[in-house]
């Protein structure tokens, strides 16, 4: 469930807070200061430290898990291939099921395991925290803009999610856990200010905007720890999460808390190798001019190739809210493991985990190779056929990934969309290094004659990554230093920068929506993108709700009170006050409000008169209410183009605003819910260009309650 959050009425509270502890004085209140400062200092570090730990955990859960798929190791069942048979890519210890009994076998325990992990993690899922399906980014970005999710926070939830995270990545189903684990390190937040809530030293934990400060630091921190990648993780809050329009140290939060769980991580040092970067790039060559045709060629691959996966998996979403397969999670899991298995089986750049894939298809050809699977792309009697199979993989990547992604699961999508452009990219360096061995002669390859040559199939692989997931997440400058982070290849920052950017603007060709983005509509949040909209001469009274239920200044008695409060209680979270027959605009009273003053009233005195009046000269008798209406709401003028109203409430965060006459008479109001609607409506009249426009369906509309509630899909 979901409730929208006022902003306006938070930020008064919260202010009003910070104000009595400032006027505290002495000993007490300066230990008051320092308290709250070190409780939220608590919880950031100790947020960041937990997700470093928990990170190593996984990856070393999730890396015995897939591998026990294919092996075991004769020193220990509990080894790793990692550990097992350390900066080699095969070794006398490791023993494949195909080694210790037969091929037949081998299958059945590869598929078998599969099955057996996938629908393990959906059980608990399913019968347990239904809200840790899927990646949570889309619900971490609409609980930043303004909404709270009850229990996707939770204890509960964080617990179903790690184990089922590491059950659902091991399965080899196309999803990663880099999405998920951004997730994961919110959850821990939430659990140390609810710690300090309970031990009565986080009181700033009430306030909404304080709590999602914390949530941005943590969410840098997860992307840190999932990618080793501090400042891509800051950079990620920034341009995904907008920690632009929280104060200023929220920026400082989340640099802190990604640099501690990276250097927890560090310390841990899950990957054996005393380093941070998961997919090492050695080499070092510099490009020549005439690859930029084929940087620009990958981006635009890349945004085609995200486009189809969003589109795709939004259907298949829709097709399976609609369908019988809602009701049956487990089985579809169960289903789509088998499928995902059996094809996967028949090759072995399939086959193998999309972390070993990606980091042996970034890493250039040796003659030393330290993963098996690079030692099967850089066999020089296949290539031409690895050029092949590497296509036959993004495709089969892509379709499996978009599908997978929206099951019963816990589901990254980071981790796929970098397999499907790796694959797609080393395919078209495999190819271009074939004509270039075999075509020397060729005018672009004079100068190709020294040492390797000018074609580097890792090169092609890495930007190839960086343009697909430019792609399905639309993240341009954080992904290109994540994906900079990543590879620690510094020479290759142009032409993944020249990808992305070409990504992006044949993605935005398309649409605007990122995956998450679209997910955030999909699941029919109250949510208010911060992007440009443009309203076609529409102005605040078009979409005004005029059907509002007025309370006058002056009441005759409170029994009329609660007789209009029970008549709309419903579905009004509360009422403008008028005064008048003009119905001049006095203010605001919530309907929480108006529950107490009735629920404070002895019964013989409902047959007296009220007034919300702060200058009202009424006889003693009289039930003065002013105090309990807010006078500070914002009012535009009925000629306001729409375009004002949207960005005040992306940039403000308002939860209503009131539409009036010069003269002050009330004509509507507008509040959130109205606004998200409105732009998801221009959004999809985006994308259906034969449909009406949008702004001839538009009605007066009634508001809907801030006590709303909205029901996820998982659930």
């Amino acid at each position: 469930m979901s409730v929208i959050v006022d902003w306006s009425a938070d930020e008064l509270r919260e202010s009003s807070r910070l104000s009595a502890i400032s006027h505290k004085t002495g000993l007490l209140g300066y230990v008051h200061r320092i308290s709250e400062s070190l409780s939220l200092w608590f919880v950031l570090v100790f947020t960041a430290i937990s997700t470093g730990l928990l990170s190593a955990l996984l990856d070393v859960a999730i890396d015995w898990l897939a591998d026990i798929r294919q092996g075991h190791c004769s020193n220990s069942l509990f080894y790793s291939f990692k550990a097992c048979c350390p900066q080699k890519h095969m070794c006398d210890e490791w023993l494949s099921h195909t080694q210790s009994t037969n091929s037949f076998v081998a299958f059945l325990i590869y598929s078998s395991s599969a099955v057996l992990m996938a629908v393990a993690a959906a059980t608990i899922v399913t019968n347990i925290a239904p809200l840790a399906f899927h990646t949570g980014i889309p619900e971490i970005k609409a609980i930043l803009g303004g909404i709270a999710i009850k229990g996707f926070l939770s204890p509960r939830t964080l617990i179903v999610k790690a184990i089922g995270l590491s059950l659902s990545v091991s399965s080899g189903l196309s999803l990663g856990k880099e999405g998920p684990l951004i997730h994961v390190t919110c959850c821990l937040s939430e659990l140390y200010m609810t710690l300090m809530r309970q031990l009565g030293k986080g009181d700033w934990t009430y306030s909404e905007l304080r709590k999602r400060q914390m949530l941005s630091a943590a969410a840098a921190a997860g992307v840190s720890v999932a990618f080793g990648a501090p400042l891509g993780g800051v950079m990620f809050a920034l341009e995904e999460l907008d920690i632009h329009l929280f104060p200023s140290n929220t920026l400082w939060q989340a640099f802190v808390c990604a640099t501690l769980a990276a250097v927890t991580l560090q310390w841990f040092n899950p990957f054996g190798t005393g380093k941070l970067v998961l997919f090492s790039v050695t080499a070092n060559q510099p490009w020549k001019q005439f690859e930029l045709i084929f940087w620009l060629l990958l981006g635009a691959l890349g945004g085609a190739a995200g486009t189809a996966l969003i589109k795709l998996n939004i259907k298949l979403a829709g097709l399976r809210e609609r369908t019988f397969l809602k009701r049956y999670p487990i089985t579809e899991t169960a289903i789509v493991a088998i499928i995902t298995a059996l094809l996967s089986y028949s090759s072995v750049i399939t086959r193998v985990q999309n972390s070993s894939l990606v980091a042996a298809l970034f890493q250039e050809c040796t003659t030393e190779p330290d993963l098996h699977i690079s030692a099967v792309v850089c066999d020089g009697n296949r290539r031409g056929l690895n050029v092949v199979l590497l296509a036959v993989a993004a495709l089969f990547k892509l379709v499996m990934t978009a599908y997978t992604f929206g099951i019963a699961v816990p589901a990254g999508v980071f981790l796929p969309g970098l397999a499907i452009g790796a694959c797609m990219g080393r395919s078209l360096g495999g190819l271009l290094k074939i004509l270039e061995d075999h075509y020397p002669g060729l005018g672009v390859f004079a100068d190709c004659h020294s040492g390797s040559g000018c074609i580097l199939p890792g090169l092609y692989a890495t930007v190839g990554a960086a343009a697909t997931l430019a792609g399905i997440t639309r993240m341009t400058v954080s992904l290109v230093v994540i994906v900079f982070e990543l590879t620690g290849a510094l020479s290759h920052v142009v032409p993944i920068m020249l990808a992305v950017m070409t990504a992006k603007w044949v993605g935005d060709a398309f649409g605007k929506e990122g995956v998450y983005a679209a997910w955030i509509n999909h699941q029919k949040y109250t949510y208010v993108p911060q992007v440009d909209f443009k309203g076609k001469g529409i102005r605040a009274e078009d979409v005004s709700d005029v059907e509002l239920p007025l309370l006058d200044v002056d009441g005759e008695s409170l029994h009329d009170l609660k007789q209009f409060n029970d008549k709309h209680a419903h579905d009004r979270d509360g009422y403008a006050v008028v005064k008048g027959d003009e119905r001049l605009f006095v203010g605001w009273i919530s309907r929480r409000d108006v529950d107490y003053i009735l629920n404070t009233v002895e019964a013989d005195e409902y047959d007296t008169p009220y007034t919300f009046d702060e200058d009202a000269t009424s006889k003693d008798s009289c039930h003065r209410l002013s105090t309990h209406v807010d006078t500070s709401q914002l009012f535009f003028y009925p000629s306001t183009p729409i375009e004002v109203l949207v960005s005040t409430f992306q940039k403000m965060g308002v939860m209503r605003v009131f539409v009036t006459t010069q003269a002050g008479s009330l004509v509507g109001m507008v509040d959130r819910v109205q606004v998200s609607q409105l732009m998801l409506s221009a959004l999809h009249q985006q994308k259906d260009r034969g449909a009406r426009p949008w702004f001839e369906c538009l009605t007066r509309r009634r508001s809907v309650s801030q006590g709303e509630q909205y029901e996820l899909e998982a659930t």
